[in-house]
């Protein structure tokens, strides 16, 4: 592969993304200043957000294609994200009415920190619970079930990491899947898809989330950059019959919500 075929690459992985983000931009530069594809990845692996936001030890197991992915749509997350008062959507409107296990789906799920979250959270509140996460990076995945948390810190620098206990990783199903193209599956109580719709054009992001909407019997989650970004998505959303939890970006069945 050359450059040249570096480029045309980055133009179709970014068909569908918002054309004023900086990230095409700012890999363009990475892979303009580059003299050939061995010096782009070394430039990639030391100056990219998406080797900063995958972890050096991911990012190096990744294509060149994942490489470029993951700058064009970053893999940025952490653990307990949550704003305050949108957990209080799930304690209110979705416990109530729960007969038994809670099935949660978190697309993309990046290294599996949303997923751990909200295992975390159930397991505190004492409620039986199974998740599906899945993102389309392998590498990724592969860290996800590795059930290794840093907390955000460099893990060169961390004596001990934490690692989530078998019992817990044995409830959560990690799996490569497309957001955009994910196979059949039972509704879910709980949908999270977070740090994701914001990076594409507005028609891509409001089908993506009506696809999820459609796939949610109780709690829709996205995030506040998304919504505020794109106001056409609470329309869309509440005319599938939800209902908006105050200012948060959480989304609940009308029949349950507030």
């Amino acid at each position: 592969m050359k450059l040249r075929d570096v480029r045309e690459l980055v133009d179709r992985l970014a068909t569908q993304l918002d054309p004023g983000s900086r990230y095409r931009p700012e890999l363009l530069e990475i892979i303009e200043s580059a003299t050939d594809v061995d010096d782009l990845r070394q430039r990639l692996a030391t100056k990219s957000r998406g080797a900063r936001h995958s972890g050096d030890v991911v990012f190096a197991k990744m294509s060149l294609e994942e490489q470029l992915r993951a700058n064009l749509v970053t893999p940025e997350t952490s653990l307990f994200r949550f704003a305050e008062g949108e957990l209080e959507a799930i304690d209110r409107f979705l416990l109530p009415k729960l007969t038994g296990a809670v099935r949660a789906l978190i697309v993309p799920c990046s290294h599996g920190e949303e997923a751990y979250t909200i295992a975390a959270y159930f397991t505190k509140i004492g409620v039986d619970f199974s998740i599906d996460a899945f993102d389309v990076q392998p590498a990724l995945i592969e860290e996800a079930k590795t059930g290794v948390l840093t907390f955000g810190f460099p893990s060169g620098y961390l004596e001990a990491p934490g690692r989530v206990s078998r019992s817990i990783l044995e409830r959560i199903h990690f799996e490569v899947q497309d957001a955009f193209a994910l196979e059949a599956a039972p509704a879910y109580d709980v949908v999270l898809c977070r740090n994701f719709l914001g990076y594409f054009l507005p028609e891509v992001a409001t089908k993506l989330a009506l696809d999820l909407a459609d796939r949610t019997t109780g709690a829709l989650f996205l995030d506040g950059f998304a919504v505020e970004k794109f106001p056409e998505l609470t329309s869309a959303i509440v005319a599938r019959g939800f209902a908006r939890f105050g200012a948060c970006p959480v989304f609940i069945r009308a029949s349950g919500g507030p």
